[in-house]
């Protein structure tokens, strides 16, 4: 669910952190502490990155 508007909604594909940024308007520093799971701010639901090759990440 999308905190700031209540909205769910299914990506059917991988995208990069700048594709995260502009479709959650969350910033960088924000998204990286909602994959921490000893940040207070994880979130479980929220997806977890997948490495693509040694260099990239989606």
């Amino acid at each position: 669910m999308n905190a700031i508007t209540g909205q769910t909604f299914q990506m059917n594909q991988i995208i990069s952190i700048k594709e995260v940024i502009e479709f959650t308007s969350i910033s960088r520093a924000k998204i990286y502490e909602m994959i921490n799971e000893k940040s207070k701010y994880y979130d479980p639901t929220f997806p977890r990155p997948i490495r693509l090759s040694e260099s990239r990440i989606g």
